[in-house]
């Protein structure tokens, strides 16, 4: 059984109502309960950000089934194992096309956004209000950009560049991911 959903929903943080309008982790951050007796260890809890976008993988990988051919995400099931703490993950990425049609307050109207979610930061990428970064850990509301930090100079560009070798610009013509 697996159980998640497609989108969060925004309450007032960050000013915004709805969904679909930003990449904050009020809309992009669901649950993902798996759920298989014998193949997935009970209580066990991932810490790491992953992509709904692997749970396809992740049910063939249970299965005993080949993967999916071209460029799936990785099955979740090496985040279960011993060990997995230390292994290298492919951070989770958001994007976002902008939307004319949406009301003015929403950065969606002015501009496409992306957004990549390493373990120690998120990056959020507008086409046209730049890049905002905030901590994961210890700032998981979003309150405080650290894109003007210049502490944080070394890590927005890294984030930058590996967000946009991953999803370059233009962006795509799907409402979101």
């Amino acid at each position: 059984m697996v159980v998640t959903g497609d989108h969060g929903e925004a309450f007032g943080e960050h000013g915004f109502y709805l969904h679909g309008h930003t990449l904050y982790s009020e809309e992009i951050h669901v649950p993902l309960l798996i759920r298989f007796p014998g193949h997935v260890p009970a209580g066990r809890v991932v810490d790491r950000p992953v992509t709904i976008a692997s749970i396809p993988e992740t049910v063939l990988s249970l299965l005993g089934l080949p993967p999916l051919s071209g460029k799936a995400s990785p099955a979740l099931d090496a985040l279960w194992q011993p060990g997995a703490d230390s292994l290298p993950w492919p951070p989770p990425l958001g994007e976002l096309s902008r939307k004319p049609w949406s009301l003015p307050v929403f950065p969606a109207r002015h501009g496409a956004m992306r957004a990549l979610m390493s373990d120690r930061r998120t990056l959020i990428l507008h086409e046209t209000d730049g890049p905002q970064l905030y901590d994961a850990e210890h700032d998981p509301g979003q309150a405080h950009d650290l894109s003007v930090d210049p502490a944080e100079t070394e890590p927005l560009r890294e984030l930058s560049d590996l967000l946009l070798r991953r999803l370059p610009y233009p962006p795509s013509t799907s409402e979101d991911r």
